[in-house]
C-alpha cells in the first residue's frame, strides 16, 4: 500500500513538473518568436494557450498571461498618403488602400472584424484573468482604425451606410468558410432578412447609423456578467433568439448586437460561458479617448 501511495505521489509531482515546463517553454518561445510572426498570430495562440490553462486550472501553478496588442489601421485611397495626423508618433500603423472604392471598404472592414473575433476564438474560449471583477467589463480592442486626410476629403463619396454595410456580412461569405457568411459568424444571425427588421427598428431612435471617414473607429468585443449593456445604449431596438440589438443613442456610436449567456453557453461555444452573461462580439465603435473608462473596461490588451 505504501509502495502504490508512494508511486502515486511521484506520478502526481512529475505531472505537475512537466506542466510547469511546458509553460515555460511556450512562454519562452513567445518572447523569443521572431520578428516576422504578425501580431494576430502571436495573440491568437497565447489566448489559446491561455484558455487551455483555464480550463485545467493549471493557472494557480504558474501564471499564464496573453500576448496581445493593439493594432493600428489607416484606410487610404492612394500610395504615400497622410495618416499621421490619426495616430500617436509611436504607433506602428497598417495602411490599407481601397482607392475609392465602397465595396472595397466593406471588404476589408469585414475582413479585420472576421479577424478579431478568429483571434479571439468567437467566445468559445476562457481567456478572461482569474478574479476578475464582474462589475465591469472585459475589453479586447483589436483594432483602432481611421482614414487619410485624401479619403476624409471624400466623406460624402465613402461613407458607409450602416445597414448596407450588414447587407454586405449577410450576403457575403468569410474567408475560412464559404457556407458560412461574415454575418452568421460574427453575430450567428443566420437570417439575412433580420437586417430589415434591425433596420425597422433603429427608425426613431436617434441612432447613428453610418461610418463616416471623417471619424476614427475601435473593433473591439466586450464581455460583462453585470447585465449593463443592454441598458447603455439608449434603447433596445429587437430581441430575436437571444440576439439583442441596442440603438446608440449617441453613447455607443454605431449600433451594437449582443449576444446573451443563454444563447452561448454550451453547444458551439465554451461551458465557461453562464446566464447572465453578455458578449458584444468583434463590433465596431466609435473612438474617443474616453473610449475604454465609458465600457467600464479591464483589458489585457497593450495598448
Amino acid at each position: 500500500m505504501k509502495k502504490k501511495a508512494t508511486i502515486s505521489v511521484d506520478m502526481t509531482f512529475i505531472g505537475i513538473s512537466l506542466a510547469i515546463a511546458f509553460v515555460v517553454i511556450v512562454i519562452f518561445l513567445f518572447r523569443m518568436a521572431p520578428t516576422d510572426v504578425s501580431d494576430t498570430a502571436t495573440c491568437e495562440s497565447s489566448i489559446q494557450l491561455k484558455n487551455a490553462f483555464n480550463i485545467k486550472d493549471a493557472v494557480n501553478v504558474l501564471p499564464v498571461e496573453i500576448n496581445c496588442k493593439i493594432q493600428y489601421v489607416c484606410f487610404t485611397s492612394g500610395m504615400l498618403q497622410n495618416c499621421n495626423d490619426n495616430f500617436g508618433a509611436g504607433e506602428k500603423v497598417k495602411e490599407i488602400n481601397v482607392g475609392n472604392d465602397k465595396e472595397k471598404l466593406k471588404e476589408e472592414l469585414a475582413k479585420l472584424q472576421y479577424s478579431c473575433w478568429k483571434m479571439l476564438g468567437q467566445g468559445k474560449l476562457d481567456y478572461y484573468p482569474r478574479g476578475f471583477d464582474w462589475e465591469k467589463s472585459y475589453c479586447s480592442p483589436c483594432y483602432i482604425f481611421a482614414f487619410s486626410k485624401e479619403l476624409q476629403q471624400e466623406n460624402s463619396k465613402m461613407e458607409l451606410d450602416y445597414i448596407n454595410y450588414l447587407n454586405y456580412l449577410a450576403k457575403n461569405p468569410t474567408p475560412g468558410e464559404e457556407s458560412v457568411s461574415y454575418l452568421y459568424y460574427l453575430f450567428r444571425i443566420a437570417d439575412p432578412y433580420l437586417v430589415n427588421a434591425i433596420e425597422e427598428g433603429l427608425k426613431g431612435k436617434n441612432s447613428i447609423t453610418s461610418i463616416s471617414t471623417n471619424k476614427k473607429y475601435a473593433i473591439m468585443a466586450i464581455t460583462s456578467k453585470g447585465g449593463w449593456l443592454g441598458t447603455i445604449g439608449g434603447g433596445t431596438v429587437a430581441l430575436v433568439g437571444g440576439i439583442l440589438v441596442v440603438a446608440s443613442g449617441g453613447s455607443l456610436g454605431i449600433p451594437v448586437i449582443i449576444l446573451s449567456g443563454s444563447t452561448l453557453a454550451g453547444g458551439a461555444f465554451g461551458n465557461w460561458i453562464t446566464p447572465g452573461t453578455e458578449i458584444i462580439p468583434s463590433t465596431i465603435f466609435e473612438y474617443n479617448s474616453d473610449i475604454f473608462e465609458k465600457y467600464k473596461c479591464q483589458m489585457d490588451f497593450i495598448k
